[in-house]
């Protein structure tokens, strides 16, 4: 975490927001300020992300070990929502540019040209026919960009879990099972490394690769945002 992570992360919490003299060092009103002009996203995710890391390591341990206490954690972060939301609609309006497979393509060019043989001159069974094929078209991309936004906001909902949880879920973050007794095997999730694999992110590759990226833009997001924040807040 970076200096102006850790003073963002204070800032949040702090119960003493005077604004301070031009001459002074920032304070925390200043920080919170700053992070306001900030570009949002970013500031949202690097929120997100000190609310994540106040939870002691005693707690992730135990949420670690507990499907429902881990929920729970989740549950106190107040960022979390703000934040998967508006990763949701960047991962949304970014999809197609990074050829995220989106099975609503091909009806839609369907009903494009459905919606423009309506405009001909047909006869009253034609138009029927037609007026009935457009209707179950348009169910149909309905249907489909329902289930491409499903898609994206699961993936995202991993694509966060894997960034703010980077312990291993199988082996509970220790590389491996076992012990007391019983045989030590290595964990094959994480393969001994003790964290979260990013290819526990999907099984289908290009939503894999889409993720890998989201992954990415977290860390520029954050870093762009609290770029501008420091720079808001440098003296002189």
């Amino acid at each position: 975490m970076s200096n102006v992570e850790e003073r963002y992360a204070r800032a949040t919490g702090s119960s003493h927001l005077e604004v301070k003299r031009h001459e002074e060092a920032p304070g925390d009103a200043d920080t919170i300020i700053a992070a306001g002009m900030s570009e949002p996203l970013g500031t949202l995710l690097a929120r997100l992300k000190a609310e994540w890391d106040s939870i002691s390591r005693r707690e992730a341990q135990q949420a670690g070990n507990s499907l429902t206490a881990r929920l729970l954690i989740l549950m106190q972060l107040r960022s979390l929502e703000p934040a998967r939301l508006a990763l949701v609609a960047y991962a949304i309006s970014h999809a197609r540019d990074k050829a995220l497979p989106d099975r609503s393509a091909t009806p839609r060019a369907e009903l494009r040209a459905l919606t423009q043989k309506l405009g001909q001159d047909l006869t009253p069974d034609d138009r029927a026919a037609t007026v009935a094929a457009h209707l179950a078209k348009v169910r149909e991309v309905s249907d489909a960009a329902a289930a491409h936004h499903q898609r994206v906001v699961n993936l995202v909902g991993k694509v966060l879990e894997a960034w703010l949880d980077k312990i291993c879920e199988p082996c509970a973050g220790r590389g491996f099972s076992g012990g007391v007794g019983a045989p030590v095997v290595l964990c094959s999730a994480c393969k001994g490394s003790k964290v979260r694999r990013t290819g526990q992110l999907s099984d289908v590759a290009g939503e894999h690769q889409y993720g890998l990226w989201l992954l990415n833009v977290i860390e520029i997001k954050i870093a762009g945002s609290m770029g501008q924040m420091a720079r808001k807040t440098r003296q002189g």
